[in-house]
């Protein structure tokens, strides 16, 4: 059983993953905003410091974004080493982190319930640390619309 963070504001996409997640018989926490998350895994001030095995990520995210928080969680000592799922429904925007030594696997919304239990115990089997950033890692940041 892992201890799996689920980061997305669609009440009906995260009741999905949890049933999903909790038949597989992992423990699942949720968070509707990157603020929520950073508490639970106590990157702000006061929070909980929660530690899970896999957190799965939507990009897209109200008060702040899915870009920022995974960028927080590559460069924080204590969630560096957590991989990722990041899910989206808008094309091209999780491409962005595809060499990111923290993402796991891609998930685009919707996605198929057995696509999303694949991609988590393949993530599961192959989670490893990855390398510790230099000291000229930079903050990931999502792609530029030029229009």
């Amino acid at each position: 059983m892992a201890k799996i963070l689920v980061v997305d504001d669609e009440p009906d996409i995260v009741c999905v993953i949890r049933t999903i997640l909790s038949r597989l018989g992992h423990q699942v926490h949720c968070a509707g905003t990157a603020a929520q998350a950073e508490r639970l895994l106590g990157l702000r001030r006061g929070g909980r410091a929660l530690r899970p095995d896999l957190a799965i990520l939507d990009l897209v995210l109200p008060g702040g974004d899915g870009y920022a928080l995974a960028s927080r969680m590559r460069l924080d000592p204590k969630t560096r080493d957590i991989p990722l799922i990041l899910a989206t429904a808008r094309l091209g925007l999780s491409s962005v982190f595809g060499g990111a030594s923290n993402v796991a696997a891609q998930l685009q919304k919707p996605f198929d319930p057995r696509e999303l239990a694949r991609t988590v115990e393949a993530a599961l089997s192959g989670a490893r640390p990855g390398p510790e950033p230099g000291p000229d890692a930079r903050p990931l940041t999502p792609p530029s619309s030029s229009a």
